[in-house]
């Protein structure tokens, strides 16, 4: 038996689309969910509609098999994608300063990780964060000597309530 092709909508990402007449010899569709039109030409929407793939394995915690089922994509191809945006993921970029003044804080999660932030209070910005299971003393002197490695001056530290103390 022939997999019938589906098709996603570049908008709201149903899989309610059907096929909606030819323009300029390129066949087009339209999402009966939202009334979007697309061809099938547009590169952008491919890789929008794989990444919505993608979002879904990583957060949705669906299987592979899962999403070959629903999507239009086979697995080889989901695979190839999903290795190319877990090889490119974003850097963490320090935003330059020219003092720092540091707000420290930890978040405690319900697996037992902490995550403390270090959030420059003039730029209104995250300069470096770190996952541990608490919030360390050791662990926070070496970040901050790793930011002044960096070439930053910290003219300032301060914890949030309720956090540790320094």
């Amino acid at each position: 038996m022939a997999k019938t092709k589906k098709y996603r909508c570049w908008v709201c990402g149903s899989l309610h689309v059907i096929k909606w007449g030819v323009r300029d010899g390129k066949q087009r569709f339209r999402c009966k969910d939202c009334g979007a039109l697309n061809t099938l030409t547009n590169q952008g929407v491919s890789r929008a509609n794989c990444f919505i793939c993608f979002r879904s394995w990583i957060t949705g915690r669906q299987t592979l098999s899962q999403l070959v089922r629903e999507s239009v994509y086979s697995e080889r191809t989901l695979k190839r994608y999903f290795y190319f945006y877990l090889d490119n993921y974003p850097t963490w970029k320090i935003k330059p300063s020219e003092k720092l003044n540091l707000l420290i804080d930890g978040t405690y999660f319900t697996n037992k990780v902490c995550l403390v932030l270090y959030r420059d209070n003039n730029i209104k910005a995250t300069q470096l964060y770190r996952l541990t299971d608490g919030e360390w003393i050791e662990e926070i002197c070496e970040d901050l000597q790793n930011l002044l490695s960096l070439g930053l001056t910290i003219e300032s530290v301060t914890q949030q309530q309720g956090g540790m103390s320094i």
